[in-house]
């Protein structure tokens, strides 16, 4: 229901005093329409429909106390019970809701049904005739014209829903409307009320010494039978629990609530008494807020042994330089060094190799700085032949990046037994010269790293990774036992490669072969040998 179309059923809900004065009235209906404006504004989220606005399903930890055994309904007396169904006096549950974020209780008040329509008596209509401001005619003619129903709360009607915020069997704070309008123009609308419980026998358990309106939040009352339901909140909830009790609130505090009804122009007609209840604090649990999205991964140019033809060593303790080029939206001198792994795109999280040196070089002499990041070829884990690499990382404001690209990985599968064992026995005379411990095996160099990064500008990216050696034949992996050397097949599909050379030429090299990283062709062999000798 629109909030328009809540004001404009408020409105007709209202209804003049007898006797007064045409210009009382329309003084009254302006400060009527200020009161509606206020309760209906800070109150959309209630419709007067208990059940809808507390449903456990929209609002997670609402707590019903239902109808209490010992509930004190009102007695509707013998000569009235053929046209009395029920009092709205008559309270079967209340329903509240507590949120910590804005500090608010919020209560609603649910009725009985009313015996006719199905719905629920409307709050405080006293008579039961659908209309919280006149009375049936049958009622008058049974119980004289004594027996009211004063419109929105008037008269001598009062209801309101208490709490023993103490656990002490007696209520502290009751909040709804007083039984007397402590407005000095009687025509005035009565206010909806935080006050002291003041106890006795009598009507009035409103303390009018002790009025809180700090605390009184915003409500809902309007005659419609469609939205029958009394509701309401106490803001600031967790101030006036500590200032009742000296303690704070808690999500595991306890408190009786309860309920007092009546009127005394409902003749014959006995109050509501609903004994305190006591609950846990209704909070809604919080929700903590969705984790922030992931920020957008760039993937930045990247260069990997760029003056080696993108071709690397995972046999060799070689020096691997990759060079992180650097752009107007990204500026790689910003990257964490920790955070960076190289590696197969598959298992780069559990197998990526991290740097052992990083510093920056303009690589490509443009405006924009670039990084190079240096790796051990033996800590590099990548299938052998052509292959991708991937380099990923963050930087110092958090933004991710990770960059492919093809390289040729040469590692053991392209060698020899007796060549590995050269290599073996090259690292143990090294060892053995610089006093490293071989009791676990050889303990490999460490990568030559020159003291000035001989690096030529690049200005374009290598597009020509199918042709790795510049004219010259792709090593073919010799031992079987380490790798999956194959020949390549004469029924593969003809596989055109430009290979660019020193004269500015090309070559055109057919039948290559890309079987599990392993290539042939028919040019000129190349030769390739391992640190201490192999």
């Amino acid at each position: 229901m629109s909030l328009f179309t809540k004001l404009f059923e408020a409105v007709h809900s209202w209804r003049r005093r007898r006797g007064g004065s045409k210009t009382r009235t329309r003084k009254r209906s302006d400060l009527e329409m200020e009161q509606l404006d206020h309760r209906q504004l800070l109150a959309v989220n209630f419709t007067g429909v208990v059940a809808t606005d507390f449903s456990p399903t929209n609002v997670p930890g609402v707590v019903n106390t239902g109808d209490p055994a010992n509930n004190l309904k009102p007695i509707i007396p013998p000569s009235l019970q053929g046209v009395i169904s029920v009092s709205g006096f008559q309270i079967d549950n209340l329903a509240l809701s507590y949120s910590s974020t804005t500090d608010i209780l919020s209560v609603g008040v649910e009725g009985p049904p009313n015996g006719t329509t199905g719905q629920q008596v409307i709050a405080a209509d006293s008579d039961n005739n659908g209309n919280s401001g006149t009375v049936n005619p049958s009622v008058t003619a049974i119980a004289g014209p004594a027996f009211q129903d004063p419109a929105d709360m008037g008269g001598t009607k009062t209801y309101g829903v208490t709490f023993d915020l103490t656990n002490s069997g007696t209520p502290d704070i009751v909040a709804g409307f007083p039984q007397n309008n402590p407005n000095p123009d009687p025509t005035a609308p009565k206010p909806f009320e935080v006050a002291g419980y003041l106890g006795g026998a009598g009507q009035n358990i409103f303390d009018n010494t002790k009025i809180y309106p700090q605390y009184a939040g915003s409500y809902y009352l309007v005659n419609d039978p469609n939205h029958p339901n009394f509701e309401f909140q106490i803001q600031h909830f967790s101030q006036l629990y500590l200032q009742m009790t000296g303690h704070a609130l808690t999500p595991t505090s306890t408190f009786g609530v309860g309920a007092y009804a009546a009127s005394a122009q409902d003749i014959g007609i006995s109050d509501e008494r609903f004994p305190l209840q006591t609950i846990t604090n209704p909070e809604v649990p919080i929700t903590p807020p969705p984790p922030p999205p992931p920020p957008p991964v760039v993937s930045p140019t990247v260069y990997v042994n760029y003056h080696q033809n993108n071709h690397v060593n995972t046999a060799h303790p070689e020096a691997i330089r990759v060079n992180i080029l650097g752009s107007s939206g990204f500026d790689p001198t910003t990257i964490i060094p920790s955070t960076v792994k190289l590696g197969d795109p598959a298992t780069i999280n559990t197998t990526g190799a991290s740097p052992i040196l990083n510093f920056e070089r303009n690589v490509n002499h443009d405006q924009f700085p670039d990084e190079t990041f240096v790796f051990n070829g033996l800590d590099l884990n990548l299938p052998s032949g052509i292959t991708t690499v991937a380099i990923e990382g963050q930087t110092t404001n958090g933004t991710i990046f990770s960059s492919e690209v093809k390289v040729f990985n040469k590692d053991y599968s392209f060698y020899t037994p007796a060549q590995i064992n050269a290599q073996q026995k090259s690292w143990l005379a090294y060892d053995k010269k610089n006093g490293i411990d071989t009791t676990n095996g050889a303990v490999p160099p460490s990568p030559v790293i020159p003291k000035a990064a001989q690096q030529l500008a690049a200005s374009m990216a290598i597009n020509d990774l199918y042709a790795p050696f510049k004219g010259e034949k792709v090593p073919v992996q010799v031992n079987s036992s380490l790798g999956t050397a194959q020949a390549a097949s004469s029924t593969a599909a003809p596989v055109v490669v430009s290979i660019p050379t020193k004269h500015a030429k090309a070559k055109y090299v057919k039948n290559v072969t890309l079987s599990n990283v392993n290539m042939s062709t028919s040019a000129t062999s190349s030769s390739f040998s391992l640190a201490g000798g192999a």
